[in-house]
């Protein structure tokens, strides 16, 4: 509780000293002569402070400073204050202290661009000499855009996809198939994971089909909803009870949909190769991708009175040194940049042999590679050449909705209670969040 209280009053601090600092107020300056450009992230992000960092080595006129907004070890309520703190100071048009540089989720990203908190990057981008449109993932682009405007770029991205086995591919491969399936196996065939692990990961990619996001509105008494519900119902309560099951599971080419990220190609290709896996979208979305930013989303403020130097940072995250270097980690993933990634696949693509054995570059559970087929690169190359979109990853959101989920699978409230009440509750959320 005395944690709780010392956050709270925090955070009502810089609430308050934001409010009233105004337009009066003068510009920062280092020891150096170099002017404050202020940076806004919800969560420390190790891979923007790098960027951070080098920035502030190199540039002679611009310093970075970092404005985190949540501690890492926040509760639920803690989450949700500094979350009402992070947007206000984002569309706040009083205070010389706006950040001048956002590093948001999707969670945040559609909701402020819709509300006129960025500027448009296109022609950012296109006078950069530095970098060319060309040179990036046009798809990882376009599922950026809202109202067809590029509000937000990234460094890198993963995929988030369901991989198959063939009787599962085999299948129409739709949510009613998934649930048929689902009753007649006595554990949980869409993830390596206890019941509302999955339950929350499958809602939240479909959330655009109850939630107008533009207006504000939801509707859970939806076709779809009822049938995440049935799921929840056959889904067993329990995690597999070791790998060995579920690779047996595998073997015997049993009816499984995993839901997989795929930030590296080499996991890549020992979940499609090792276990012969098909890998596809989501049911009623099986041709096209949703793509995971796992270092955030940079944008400029409309705010800002810094815009071309904080386009100078940003366009920093295109560095190909800086994403050779962490290109195909859990925290950066598959760098934006094609030449970066058909460089790596080049360098990966030739066994190495020495004293008559493979050199083991990657191990993907127990099976060793020492390089990247063919059929790999040719499923990626297949991949990209699909459309990718973002979805929502709200956390306080997931949490109200789960909430419900849980009431309802204790056998506490019926279905018709659940949707009136998922109504009325993420309908409020939605409306002091807009």
């Amino acid at each position: 509780m005395k944690k709780k209280i010392k956050i709270f009053i925090l955070l009502l601090f810089i609430s308050v000293f934001m409010a009233g600092c105004g337009d009066s107020r003068k510009d920062n300056y280092d020891t150096r002569g170099r002017k404050e450009i202020v940076l806004a992230i919800f969560k420390s992000n190790d891979l923007v402070r790098e960027r951070v960092t080098a920035f502030n080595k190199a540039s002679e006129q611009y310093y970075i400073t970092m404005n985190v907004y949540c501690p890492d070890n926040a509760d639920a309520d803690e989450i949700e204050d500094a979350l009402k703190l992070f947007n206000t100071a984002i569309v706040a048009k009083s205070s010389s202290r706006n950040p001048d540089i956002v590093v948001t989720t999707a969670r945040d990203y559609t909701r402020l661009a819709q509300r006129g908190a960025f500027v448009d990057l296109s022609s950012y981008l296109e006078a950069d000499e530095k970098v060319k449109r060309e040179d990036l993932y046009e798809q990882v682009l376009n599922a950026l855009l809202v109202d067809e405007k590029l509000y937000g770029v990234s460094a890198s991205f993963g995929l988030l996809t369901l991989l198959m086995t063939q009787a599962a591919a085999d299948s129409d491969m739709s949510l009613e198939s998934i649930v048929e399936f689902q009753k007649k196996s006595e554990y949980c065939i869409t993830n390596v994971a206890g019941r509302m692990i999955n339950v929350r990961l499958w809602m939240n990619q479909y959330l655009n089909e109850f939630i107008d996001w533009e207006k504000g509105t939801c509707d859970f008494n939806n076709p779809r909803f009822f049938t995440l519900m049935e799921l929840l119902d056959v889904i067993p309560d329990t995690f597999y009870p070791s790998m060995k099951d579920f690779l047996d599971a595998v073997l015997n080419n049993e009816p499984l949909f995993i839901l997989a990220h795929t930030y590296n190609p080499y996991e890549f290709q020992g979940a499609t190769k090792a276990w012969k896996m098909n890998v596809s979208g989501f049911p009623g979305r099986e041709d096209e991708f949703n793509v995971n930013l796992p270092g955030g989303i940079y944008s400029i403020t409309r705010s800002s009175r810094n815009k071309q130097a904080a386009w100078d940072f940003i366009s920093t995250i295109f560095d190909e040194e800086y994403q050779a270097k962490n290109m195909g980690t859990w925290e950066f993933g598959i760098p934006i940049s094609k030449k970066v990634f058909e460089q790596y696949i080049k360098e990966h693509s030739v066994e190495v042999i020495i004293n008559d054995k493979p050199i083991t570059k990657y191990k993907f559970d127990d099976y060793a590679m020492s390089h990247l087929t063919p059929e790999t690169i040719n499923k990626f190359n297949q991949l990209f050449d699909m459309k990718m979109y973002l979805s929502n990853d709200d956390e306080v959101l997931m949490n109200i909705i789960m909430e419900e989920m849980e009431v309802y699978a204790s056998g506490m409230k019926p279905l018709e209670q659940v949707i009136e009440t998922l109504n009325n509750r993420v309908g409020l959320y939605l409306k002091e969040n807009r």
